[in-house]
This record gives structure tokens, C-alpha cells and sequence, in this order.
């Protein structure tokens, strides 16, 4: 894909993911559970959910960087196959395309997974013959607003990956609203006001960070900007994350979601 051809080509993607996945949440009609929950994968990965459709974001990664935690073969294949608890529709987000967040094969194998409906890929898709099998895959570089029905919405908001070296990768912010439930999820974004100048100031429910931001400033700029959200560290490493876990235990506005496949709910 060409960037002139991206806004055409992510509008009719977007269009026709979206009027499929609308008219299957229009059949559910009063059967959409009114609870939201969070369940955490690992490193970076969540799955959003409402009980019938889902959002993960970065899920799909492998043990490149062997010091992160890692989805499993087990997980994974309860995902491949759309085995419990991931049997609903869902749309994957990736925040950015580090090794610890996205592996392109296993996205272009969830590309087939017919539970699989949108998947976002930040940049470039680099397999040139993957065209032929990820009509659901699309590249992006900008700000958009995905808005599937009444009751779930995405925004993607361009942020600046953290430490200089990275400062070319091209990373997202996720903005999910899901009936009324807002998380965001920065990726490796670093944590000011300027970075997050392109995000409108609002109450969050939940903002998902990197533990290597996490310090008093990081949470007073998150308490400013979204009004006193739950903030969930992750991206834990193995020799860091009980002292992680010792410091969010310390601070009420913090929560422990560090523990593979554990639920938290947004009441």
C-alpha cells in the first residue's frame, strides 16, 4: 500500500469490517453484557472485552526478547482455534512493531481466523505477498477514529516512543471506548503533556503504561490529562517486576494487572 492511497483504501476497510460487525452486534441487540473487563496477557498484551466482542492489543508477539513475558503455545492456541475465553469476534491493535509487541506471522495466520475481523498494523506491512490473504489487515500513520456501532470506538493517537534511540519507530496510543468505558493504552509511548498534546483531555477509566515510566511525575501528568484514571503498569521485566509490584501496591491509584490471564473489571 502507498501512503496517497491509505485514506480510501482504510476508509472502505473500515467501512465494510465495520457494517459486518455491526449488523452481527445489531442480531445480539439486548443480549451485550454491561460489564467490561481487562484481562491481561502479557508483556504489553490486554484483551478488552464486553463478554461478545473483544479488542486486544499487542497479543500476538513470541520470546525474541527473552527477559518480557510472552504469550505461550498454550495461549496461543486458544486463541488460533477461538477456544475459550477467546470465542468472540475481535479486532487486534498493535501499538507499534518492536518484537516485543507484534510478530507479522502470527498476525498474517490470525488474518484467516474468521473470529478475526480488523487488524491494525502501525506502518508498513513488510510481506509483499501478504495481500493476497490480509483483505482484513491495513496500515496506517496518523490519528483515526474507528467507530463500529453506538457502544464501541477506537481512537489511535500518534505518540512518541520513548528513549532516543526508538524515536523513529512509529508508535500508537489506543483510545477504546466500550459502552462507556474508556481504557487507553500508550504502547512504549513516554509519558508529558507534549507527547499527549493530540489526545483531547478527558476522563479515562483505565490507562495501561510501561513500568519503565512509571514515577510520581508520569502519574500526576496521567491524573491531569484524564482525570484520576486506574492506571495498570505492565511490561514488566523478570528482574523487575515484584519491585514494580511492590510500588503499585504502595499507591492507591495504581492496580496489579501483571499476572498472566488474570481479569480485572471496570465497574
Amino acid at each position: 500500500m502507498f501512503i496517497s492511497h491509505l485514506s480510501s483504501k482504510i476508509q472502505f476497510i473500515v467501512s465494510q469490517v465495520f457494517l459486518y460487525l455491526g449488523m452481527n452486534f445489531l442480531v445480539l441487540g439486548n443480549s451485550y453484557s454491561q460489564e467490561v473487563f481487562v484481562r491481561y496477557i502479557a508483556n504489553a498484551g490486554v484483551q478488552i472485552s464486553d463478554g461478545t466482542r473483544d479488542v486486544f492489543i499487542d497479543v500476538l508477539f513470541d520470546d525474541f526478547y527473552e527477559q518480557f513475558e510472552y504469550p505461550d503455545e498454550q495461549i496461543l492456541s486458544l486463541i488460533f482455534n477461538n477456544q475459550d475465553p477467546f470465542t468472540n469476534p475481535r479486532i487486534h491493535l498493535f501499538t507499534h512493531i518492536h518484537k516485543d509487541h507484534y510478530n507479522e506471522e502470527y498476525a498474517l495466520k490470525e488474518a484467516q481466523n474468521s473470529n478475526s475481523k480488523l487488524i491494525v498494523v502501525p506502518g508498513f506491512f513488510s510481506n509483499t505477498d501478504s495481500s493476497v490473504i490480509v483483505s482484513n489487515i491495513f496500515e496506517f500513520e496518523s490519528d483515526e477514529l474507528f467507530k463500529i456501532d453506538e457502544n464501541l470506538s477506537i481512537h489511535s493517537y500518534k505518540t512518541t516512543h520513548l528513549n532516543e534511540d526508538f524515536k523513529d519507530i512509529l508508535n500508537i496510543s489506543y483510545l477504546v471506548d466500550i459502552r462507556g468505558k474508556k481504557i487507553l493504552h500508550i504502547g512504549d509511548s513516554e509519558v508529558s503533556l507534549e507527547n499527549f498534546s493530540s489526545i483531547p483531555d478527558q476522563e479515562v477509566d483505565l490507562v495501561i503504561i510501561p513500568f519503565f515510566v512509571l514515577n510520581q511525575e508520569t502519574i500526576e501528568v496521567l491524573n491531569q490529562k484524564f482525570s484520576n484514571p486506574i492506571i495498570a503498569p505492565i511490561h514488566t521485566s523478570s528482574n523487575t517486576k515484584e519491585r514494580v509490584i511492590e510500588f503499585i501496591n504502595s499507591n492507591e491509584s495504581l492496580i496489579d494487572m501483571n499476572t498472566t490471564m488474570e481479569l480485572i473489571q471496570l465497574k
